[in-house]
């Protein structure tokens, strides 16, 4: 956990926002996958 926080404190809230975007995306991907396959 530290080494990640420390990491998105190095890197602009904006990039910070693209990346957790980016995994929600997956992560929502992959569970309508999973209830429609």
């Amino acid at each position: 956990m530290a080494k990640t926080k420390r990491s998105y404190k190095q890197k602009s809230p904006e990039k910070v926002k693209e990346e957790i975007h980016r995994l929600t995306e997956g992560v929502e991907e992959s569970i309508t996958n999973r209830c429609f396959s």
